[in-house]
């Protein structure tokens, strides 16, 4: 296998596969777009429908329009999104014999490296920020904006900062420990599903390969997961499963399930649904797991949205998305919190302003952050998964 094949996006480049890259680069937007409403309005659930309702006077018609905008702020759904994707297209190249050994041993050794120079990046741009007092969440201007102690933002940076913590939360706690009350950058919660969840796509495939049983312990590991209420588990293990089913076993049934999706009214029903049960606040996050494998499935087989995601912005978003994710947070408590604090205008002016400027910062910021350190971190895990398997190629070479 060569290098070039790898990463992330080297993967679904190799499997002409923009689509989902571009899906996992709306993924990370609708995160941006949670998060900034969360700090900027967070009353902006019940305001929604509350304003719908005094339009339209019916409750019914309310929830579902305002479900339906609400779909592009659930910040959960993104993520097991990211779950999904990550699960399926590292599983990819499980089923392609000629490069089954090295992507196998370089792919699982070098997982960590490529996921913790990124994060220990984000996490010392937090970190300086904070040193510098330009973190300004903590102004009541921001706490109480709305008239309601905002829970999300107060939160966050109660504890002494130390180059010593952020450290130890870059190399280990977000992945192994993570704890709010001690992190220097919240989006990290999700660093330790990604790895662990990742490296059980590598094991499931070193322990079960092509076994005849395998769908018996595939369901038993999902059962046991949703049991455990461990919902990220469940989403990798479904992503690797949905894999395996569309490479080895040929199933008819997904050129059935193509034929059917791509009929433009059960498109159009199945958009409108997802946005709907996506959106609504009282499904829970069962719903959004089960949405999320849902609408990676819709994208793999709807001719219509694969143009859609595979269209130039949006494949470029995915590409920085891993960065973009990172920052999204920092960016937003220093620059945004900054600009809400100085500038001088009505409310619904300021949050335009603070929207189209975060949002271009952002960008810019996170197509800066691939180009140094997520490069960085591809180069560096590629070295050291070559590394590794140089090292077991040659001792099943001297056994031989």
């Amino acid at each position: 296998m060569s290098d070039k094949n790898t990463c992330y996006y080297c993967i679904l480049k190799t499997q002409r596969l923009y689509h989902l890259e571009g899906l996992r680069g709306f993924a990370a937007l609708i995160v941006f777009f949670c998060h900034f409403m969360e700090m900027f309005l967070p009353s902006y659930k019940s305001d929604l429908f509350s304003s719908l309702f005094g339009f339209t006077n019916s409750e019914m018609l309310s929830t579902v329009i305002s479900s339906i905008i609400l779909f592009f702020f659930d910040g959960f759904l993104a993520i097991y999104v990211f779950y999904f994707l990550s699960a399926y297209v590292i599983s990819l190249k499980f089923f392609d014999t000629d490069i089954l050994g090295k992507y196998w041993v370089a792919g699982f050794s070098k997982r960590y490296f490529r996921l913790v120079i990124p994060v220990m990046a984000s996490v010392f741009l937090a970190y300086t920020l904070l040193k510098l007092d330009l973190v300004f969440i903590k102004h009541d201007a921001l706490l109480f904006a709305n008239g309601v102690f905002n829970e999300w933002l107060g939160s966050f940076y109660r504890f002494p900062i130390s180059v010593k913590n952020a450290f130890i939360e870059s190399i280990f706690g977000c992945f192994f420990n993570y704890s709010i009350s001690k992190s220097y950058n919240p989006a990290l919660w999700t660093m330790g599903p990604e790895l662990i969840g990742s490296l059980t796509c590598f094991l499931l495939y070193a322990i079960f390969r092509q076994h005849t049983w395998r769908y018996l312990f595939f369901v038993l590991f999902l059962v046991a997961s949703l049991y455990l209420n461990e919902l990220w588990m469940f989403v990798f293990i479904l992503g690797y499963c949905f894999c395996d089913l569309q490479k080895v076993s040929g199933l008819s049934y997904f050129d059935r399930l193509e034929l059917v999706i791509n009929r433009k009214g059960v498109l159009l029903i199945l958009i409108i649904s997802f946005l709907f049960l996506g959106g609504n606040q009282n499904m829970g996050n069962y719903i959004d797991v089960l949405l999320s494998v849902f609408i990676v499935l819709l994208v793999l087989y709807a001719s219509l949205l694969k143009s859609f995601f595979s269209s130039k912005f949006l494949v470029w978003i995915g590409k920085i998305s891993f960065g973009l994710y990172l920052i999204h947070l920092p960016v937003l408590f220093s620059f945004s919190a900054f600009l809400f604090l100085n500038i001088q205008l009505s409310a619904t002016y300021k949050l335009v302003v603070l929207f189209c400027s975060t949002l271009g910062v952002l960008l810019l910021a996170s197509y800066v952050f691939t180009v140094t350190f997520d490069k960085w971190s591809i180069s560096f895990s590629k070295y050291i998964g070559n590394a590794v398997w140089n090292v077991v190629n040659k001792k099943s070479s001297a056994k031989i």
